[in-house]
Parts: structure tokens; C-alpha cells; sequence
């Protein structure tokens, strides 16, 4: 049996890798148990109700009925990929509560330069308590893994750490005609401050004048949508600017846009960017991850600077750029599903 274990029911990159492998699993006839720390509400998971090999659980925020699950579970593989969560299972599979042959915890994030204060001291603690009982521990980017081994020397001694970029396999059921009758930049994400959108923003008023008939279009929700609609007052681009809101199919948007942007300040790695990748040849991303740069094809600019990916972006729209798909084909290749699971299976099985 595997079992993923997630916060909650929504779909951010980390659980969208989740969901793929699961699929990857049902695939080869495992059963599979999804357990959320979380209620009990309508999803994306919702899908998987009527499948006898899949089982949801809920443990609705309460730590006695979370660990009453686990209790009743017995798992060949157990993955999780959220610090907190991590620590928490490792720590309770060496009590003896959380039975499963392998504990594989996946980096989201590059805590220890997202983090400062209290909030990085919460994450080093999850670290302590638990991360000395997996099996594997997956990080997204080289630079995710010397970053890890840097903050935590004593930990990381006896950890199995390891760089296996995110898995990317376009979904059948997403892949859509739409379209458009204006020419558009999109980007997609949170609104929140590690997105940039801000910075997006700026680089884009700057543009206008070059280009008055482009809009862009930023898909997604969060905390900033207020602040982000008020700068795009203040620069008089209500006509230019759209803040679309959350939207569950993004791939339309990002075939026929003239161009696709992450302007991300601090990722552990964009998924979106290997969405976009996937429908267009004309990609822009800030350098907010390990390993962006190696990417050919992709269009970089310097973080936290609005001149820098206003260049790279014109630099996007002033080519030809088909022969970038070539290149993408091949970077989406070395990413699918099956070289993952591979790669954690060899991983685990290493003497």
C-alpha cells in the first residue's frame, strides 16, 4: 500500500506531484490511502471516491483521530512533503504509531531562505523531532540540498539526500482548445510576496508602450489581490492589467499567450514553469530556484528586479523561438513520472 499524507485537499505543486503519483501507483494495481489533516470538503480528490483500490481519510484538524488512523494503516511507502507534517511522522514512526517500510519527505520549499525568526525556528524543530527517520529525503534542486546540508550538518550525517527533480506529465483532461481575440502575457501563481507579481506588474507597465495592444493576465488568488489591484490603479493599467482569479485549467492560457512568465522572488522550484514549457516556446522565469538556469530555452532574468525581467522579456517577444520546443521536449522528458518513481526505487534500494 502507499499512502500520502497532505495538510489539505488543495492542489499547490507539492500535491499535484502527490496526485500524479498516485495515479502512477493506481496505474500499477497498488492500493493507495490519501490521508488529509483536514475536513472533509469537496476537491479535486473527489475523483478518486469511486476507485476501490484508493481510501481517503480526514482527520479534520484533530491529533488523537490522525494518530488513530496511522494506527490502523500499515504502508509499504509513506510520502509526505510538508516540513511540519515530515517531522511529525518521523517522530511517530519511531514510537512505533506510524508503521511503514519506507518515509520518503519531499522539500517544498527553500526554508532557510524563505524563513527567518520564530517561523524558521518552528521548521528546524520539525527537522529535530523527525527527519532522522526517513528512509529518503528528495530535494528539487541541487541547490535545495546544499542549502539543507549547510543549516543542518548533524542532521543531514546520516539522511539519504537526494536531488530528483519534480516529475512533470501533462494531464489529458487539462489540455484544451480556448480562444482568444487579444494578445496577452500570462503568469500564474498565489498572490502572495515570494510571487513577484508585483515586480510582473512594473516590468509590464514598462512595456505597454511598446506593445499598447498586449494585456496581461495573472491566474490566481491570495492575500495580495487587494494590494496588486491597487498598484494596478495607480499606474492607470486597469485596461492592460487582469487579475483573473483562481482558475482549474491553466493550460489554455499558456498555449496561446504570446509569451509565459515566472516572476517568482524564492521558489523550490516553480511547477508552473514546466507547464508553461509544455504549451509554449516563448517562457520567461526569474532565477528563483536551483537549476533554472540550466534550463535552455528559458528566457532568465536576475530576482527582485523589475529592469531585468522587463529585458528578458522584450528579448522573448522580439524572437523567433520554435526551436525552443525542441529543447523543452527533451527537459519535460527527463521529468515524467516514471523516471521519478524510478529514480526513488534505486534510491531505496541502494546498499
Amino acid at each position: 500500500m502507499i499512502t500520502f499524507i497532505l495538510l489539505n485537499t488543495k492542489l499547490g505543486g507539492a500535491e499535484q506531484l502527490m496526485m500524479r503519483l498516485a495515479d502512477y501507483y493506481l496505474k500499477q494495481n497498488s492500493s493507495v490511502t490519501v490521508i488529509f489533516v483536514s475536513k472533509d470538503l469537496k476537491s479535486p480528490w473527489d475523483q478518486y471516491i469511486k476507485n476501490g483500490n484508493v481510501k481517503l481519510y480526514f482527520s479534520g484538524n484533530s491529533i488523537l483521530k490522525f494518530i488513530t488512523i496511522l494506527r490502523s494503516l500499515s504502508s509499504d511507502v509513506t510520502f509526505s512533503t510538508h516540513v511540519y507534517l515530515t517531522g511529525i511522522l518521523g517522530f511517530l514512526r519511531g514510537l512505533g504509531i506510524l508503521k511503514t517500510q519506507f518515509l520518503i519527505g519531499r522539500e517544498s520549499t527553500s526554508i532557510f531562505d524563505r524563513f527567518k525568526g520564530l517561523k524558521l525556528l518552528s521548521y528546524r524543530f520539525s527537522y529535530f523531532i523527525g527527519y532522522r527517520k526517513l528512509d529518503l529525503l528528495i530535494c528539487q534542486s541541487s541547490l535545495m540540498k546544499k542549502q539543507f546540508k549547510m543549516n543542518l550538518p548533524n542532521i543531514s550525517k546520516n539522511l539519504n539526500i537526494r536531488v530528483i527533480p519534480n516529475a512533470f506529465d501533462a494531464p489529458d483532461r487539462f489540455i484544451q482548445e480556448r480562444e482568444f481575440d487579444f494578445p496577452f502575457i500570462v503568469s500564474a501563481g498565489r498572490l502572495i510576496p515570494e510571487k513577484g507579481f508585483d515586480i510582473l506588474i512594473e516590468a509590464f507597465h514598462r512595456i505597454n508602450k511598446e506593445y499598447p495592444s498586449l494585456k496581461l493576465l495573472i491566474l490566481g488568488d491570495g492575500i495580495l489581490r487587494k494590494q496588486l489591484e491597487g498598484q494596478v490603479s495607480r499606474l492607470g493599467m486597469e485596461d492592460s492589467i487582469h487579475l483573473l482569479g483562481f482558475v482549474d485549467n491553466v493550460y489554455p492560457f499558456f498555449k496561446e499567450a504570446s509569451l509565459c512568465v515566472v516572476s517568482s522572488r524564492i521558489e523550490g522550484f516553480p511547477n508552473v514553469l514546466l507547464q508553461m514549457m509544455s504549451q509554449n516556446t516563448k517562457v520567461v522565469s526569474t532565477l528563483c530556484a536551483g537549476d533554472i538556469n540550466e534550463i535552455r530555452g528559458v528566457y532568465k532574468a536576475a530576482t527582485y528586479n523589475v529592469e531585468s525581467l522587463k529585458t528578458a522579456i522584450l528579448e522573448a517577444l522580439s524572437k523567433e523561438n520554435r526551436g525552443n520546443r525542441k529543447f523543452f521536449d527533451e527537459e519535460l522528458k527527463s521529468r515524467s513520472i516514471d523516471k521519478f518513481v524510478q529514480q526513488i526505487e534505486n534510491y531505496l534500494n541502494e546498499p
